[in-house]
């Protein structure tokens, strides 16, 4: 009987725990209010993902995303944005529930990692224009002198694969892309959409982008709660089936690309279907034409004969071969 009793009061509490702890979950969301709004934090200088525009305000497509999760979620929030390692130490310290980082090993001790890739970084390879582009592959890296972003992804690469001596270490990679420009020698390898903003936006004419064939970056959220991660998978992958994020890939990742229309079969189709429609309309129109030729015509004969009638200049006999 002690035994039984021992064995009942185990399940009983471990149904207790359980459902503590479902119930702590579902309601983790709620710790963030008005008063306490949950602070989302990022980079200041990655354009066009986030960064801090003309007048200190935050902008980029990461900055819309949030907004359109957070608005979904019904979570209230705040965006900071710094240097990324700060971002990072925010997020140790406690000074911040959400970041996004790159989904790889150098960041995994801050957090738990979404499951939901937020945006693909792949390669590119800035140098001035007339000079021979060097750098094709990650290999390439070994023997050249390339300007990176510190702490970026191929920051990261060249230090493991022991050619940190190689790389030209920038903080502010902007003053650094002009610099290149301007003085039309040096390279510099980073986010392809990055270096293709930068270039637009600052009217960079003396450079030119190669891709670089090396290891993508994969930018996911990064919190310690991984509650609001699957919070957030959740809410991503119903905007993305909607197509709701369509709109903000067009603002700021791909401007350039015209809005797809309709697919080009069903041009095919309606200008089949209007040649037929206009080959109808034209034999209808030549077969009135014709009728009315022929109309003509026998109106003018029975005139004439009429004419001749009248004039009792010829009669007709009907002769019925039946009847004699």
């Amino acid at each position: 009987m002690p035994m039984m009793r021992n064995r009942y009061w185990i399940i009983i509490l471990s149904f207790t725990l359980l459902t503590a702890n479902v119930y702590s979950q579902s309601d983790s969301i709620g710790v963030y209010s008005e008063e306490r709004p949950l602070v989302f934090e990022d980079s200041e200088s990655i354009w066009p993902y986030s960064y801090l525009n003309e007048d200190g305000e935050p902008e980029g497509y990461c900055i819309d995303l949030i907004h359109l999760l957070m608005q979904k979620l019904d979570i209230p929030y705040v965006v900071r944005l710094k240097n990324h390692q700060e971002v990072l130490q925010d997020l140790k310290d406690g000074k911040a529930d959400l970041v996004l980082g790159l989904g790889d090993v150098y960041e995994k001790k801050y957090g738990y990692y979404g499951r939901t890739t937020i945006t693909l970084l792949t390669q590119s390879v800035a140098t001035p224009k007339g000079l021979k582009t060097a750098v094709k592959s990650f290999r390439d890296l070994k023997n050249q002198m390339v300007t990176v972003k510190d702490s970026g992804l191929c920051h990261h690469l060249m230090v493991d694969y022991g050619w940190g001596d190689r790389a030209i270490v920038r903080r502010d990679m902007a003053k650094a892309i002009q610099e290149i420009n301007d003085k039309g020698e040096g390279q510099i390898v980073w986010n392809t959409l990055t270096l293709k903003w930068l270039i637009n936006h600052y009217h960079l004419d003396n450079l030119s982008l190669t891709p670089v064939n090396m290891p993508h970056g994969e930018t996911k959220f990064l919190s310690p709660d991984r509650h609001l991660l699957d919070l957030i998978d959740k809410a991503y992958a119903e905007l993305s089936a909607t197509e709701q994020l369509l709109p903000l890939e067009q603002k700021w990742l791909y401007p350039d690309r015209e809005v797809p229309g309709r697919p080009l079969w069903e041009w095919y189709v309606a200008g089949l279907a209007l040649l037929i429609l206009a080959l109808i309309l034209f034999l209808y129109i030549r077969e009135r034409k014709k009728r009315a030729r022929t109309a003509a015509a026998i109106h003018e004969m029975s005139t004439h004969i009429n004419g001749i009638v009248a004039s009792d200049k010829i009669r007709f006999w009907a002769y019925l071969v039946r009847k004699q």
